[in-house]
């Protein structure tokens, strides 16, 4: 389900949940985007560029730009440019060194680390990007790219999330995702973030506290941490599995 992206739907799908994208050409580049912004952050992802033919990327730190397109950082993929770093409307190449000597033919797992200023990636295991950034934005929306040029069919999966998080004393928060918007509210999972000490909803039991899954599932095993210190979540979302 792709209701909690934006883009042009008619190039962007899901498939035995796996995140598609495909195009017999396009003129320009084209992004389905998602409004979860994170600054700091490590995020694992599965990527087949069917028959290493086409180019894609990852948005990552990125802003929406009235027009469809995004801004900002992209770890890229395709041939040529696997492993490299650009900024998307921005000052382009960043980290102009290959990552393609660690790509396979169909699946390759995806690593990007952004902490502060410091900027890495893998592919498969192997560093690729290793940037020391200070001009870069420190927290934005994430994005995939189906860029111009001719046929393309980009594939993700198995996504895994993982960040920094405080709230502060009495605050009542959440991480949502897989999330239905065909109905007033926004319908889906949410990784519970709340004040449990002194939060009311937090009272009503342990499948309304912190890092539960909202209201279905309590945490085995709750963030040690109080109000006003980080704890760190991961999310890790493989098919149909979460």
């Amino acid at each position: 389900d792709l209701s909690d992206w934006h883009g042009n739907m008619s190039l962007w799908s899901v498939e035995n949940g796996e995140l598609v994208g495909r195009t017999t050409g396009l003129k320009e580049n084209e992004f389905l985007a998602t409004d979860l912004a994170a600054g700091d952050f490590r995020l694992k992802l599965e990527v087949d560029l069917v028959g290493n033919r086409g180019n894609s990327g990852i948005q990552f730190r990125s802003e929406q730009l009235p027009d469809g397109l995004v801004k900002g950082y992209q770890a890229d993929v395709g041939i040529g440019w696997w492993g490299k770093l650009y900024e998307e409307h921005g000052r382009a190449l960043l980290w102009k060194k290959s990552g393609e000597s660690f790509v396979k033919p169909g699946w390759n797992t995806y690593e990007i680390e952004a902490k502060g200023s410091k900027i890495r990636t893998w592919i498969n295991g192997n560093l690729c990007v290793d940037l020391e950034d200070t001009g870069g934005a420190r927290r934005g929306v994430f994005a995939l790219q189906l860029h111009s040029g001719g046929s393309t069919e980009v594939r993700f999966r198995n996504f895994e999330l993982t960040l920094d998080w405080r709230i502060a004393q009495g605050g009542n928060s959440g991480i949502k995702y897989l999330v239905l918007e065909d109905r007033d509210a926004a319908i889906g999972h949410e990784y519970q973030i709340i004040d449990d000490e002194r939060h009311p909803d937090a009272k009503v039991g342990p499948k309304r506290q912190t890092s539960a899954f909202y209201d279905v599932l309590a945490a085995t095993k709750p963030p040690a941490r109080p109000a006003g210190q980080f704890n760190q979540a991961r999310i890790v979302v493989r098919g149909t599995m979460v």
